[in-house]
């Protein structure tokens, strides 16, 4: 008879057999240490040494806690508080179930990798702990739960969205890499230190990255979350500054500054299942200010109408939600919006009102229209 499984990542595998093996659920197995911390060697726990299908369970109060020195497979691994677990070398060490992190977990420059065959990943604790590298390549998702995860090195999205409930954290120089629709943060995270960085978040299988400008210290942090979500009501659609005329009313990105004070420029992403994106010179980044909707200009775009980029014209020094808006249109071609005409009080169809000066706030000395005036 010929099979093929369906379980979440192993449907690449056929088999032709006469009989059928259907594996048993997680076998438990405890470290006691009693010989040495050779994490292969049998004697060292209660039962043989996990293999890909076992629980792997380290408890606190033991003498010699286990150094893994090649790339281990496991279903489910229970780091209990007081307990240490030690991975050495540049080696692998893939969790296909749960990851309880609750005690020391001496992580090296090995990667943690979460795969799946059958159902989602989790990884959670009780603190705040380090990785080097963490890696997501499970089709039926990795959700972290709980606890304060720091990773120095980089997170490589390559199968699965991160459902990000807990606080996940890069640290400086580190990276984010091949997030896309398939895998990227459904959720928060937050990037420390001075680099330039693109948050690899969406949400509803929406990959829209957002992205900041360098800061200018190592310590500064910033915190950003997409929501495939009208912004209205909660950030009032009608309470905008006169130089914008319409806000987005699909989607909106929560960028916070969480430490230090730098100011970054934002540039933020939009594709097909976007909406209002009818023209490139009217867009402009919108900021909420916590009462109306700031328009924070338009610094330069990429692409088209169906997928592209929009820059903020300058570095913005105040956080709080981003979208795309329209300009307040300019009849009269001087150079200052209609909405803010009218709430200036001046004409929107007269070129020559207001009167162009250098103490105007929106005087140009290149326009055609003031000069000939």
């Amino acid at each position: 008879c010929f099979i093929t499984p369906d379980h979440g990542g192993c449907s690449q595998y056929s088999y032709a057999s006469n009989w059928v093996y259907i594996a048993a659920g997680a076998t438990n197995t405890t470290w006691t240490g009693s010989i040495d911390t050779d994490w292969t060697n049998n004697g060292n726990w209660s039962g043989d040494a996990p293999g890909d299908n076992d629980k792997a369970i380290i408890p606190s109060g033991l003498s010699n806690y286990p150094t893994i020195s090649a790339s281990a497979v496991l279903q489910h691994v229970q780091l209990d508080s007081g307990a240490t677990l030690t991975l050495s070398g540049n080696i692998v060490f893939e969790v296909k179930g749960k990851f309880e992190n609750n005690g020391t977990f001496n992580a090296g420059t090995s990667t943690v990798l979460f795969t799946g065959c059958g159902g989602g990943s989790e990884l959670t604790s009780s603190g705040t702990k380090d990785y080097y590298a963490i890696e997501v390549d499970n089709p039926r998702d990795l959700t972290i739960s709980g606890g304060t995860h720091r990773v120095s090195n980089d997170f490589e999205f390559n199968d699965g969205i991160v459902y990000q409930n807990a606080t996940l954290e890069l640290l400086d120089g580190a990276t984010a890499t091949n997030a896309s629709d398939t895998s990227h943060i459904d959720g928060t995270i937050t990037k420390i230190g001075d680099d330039a960085f693109i948050f690899p978040v969406g949400d509803s299988g929406n990959y829209q990255p957002i992205t900041i400008s360098a800061p200018s210290s190592a310590t500064d942090a910033f915190r950003a979350q997409y929501f495939q979500l009208d912004p209205d009501p909660t950030y009032d659609h009608t309470s905008l500054d006169a130089s914008l005329n319409r806000i987005n009313d699909c989607e909106y990105w929560v960028l916070d500054r969480t430490a230090g004070s730098s100011s970054v420029t934002v540039n933020m992403t939009w594709d097909d299942r976007s909406c209002g994106i009818v023209g490139l010179d009217s867009l402009r980044v919108a900021r909420w200010d916590g009462s109306e909707w700031k328009n924070e200009g338009n610094g330069g775009t990429t692409g088209n109408t169906t997928a592209g980029t929009l820059f903020s014209a300058a570095a913005i020094s105040n956080f709080s939600p981003f979208t795309f808006a329209i300009a307040s249109p300019d009849t009269d071609g001087d150079g200052v919006s209609d909405g803010m005409e009218v709430h200036n009080s001046t004409s929107p169809n007269d070129p020559c009102d207001p009167v162009q000066s250098a103490g105007y706030t929106a005087y140009d000395n290149t326009n055609a229209t003031w000069q000939a005036a």
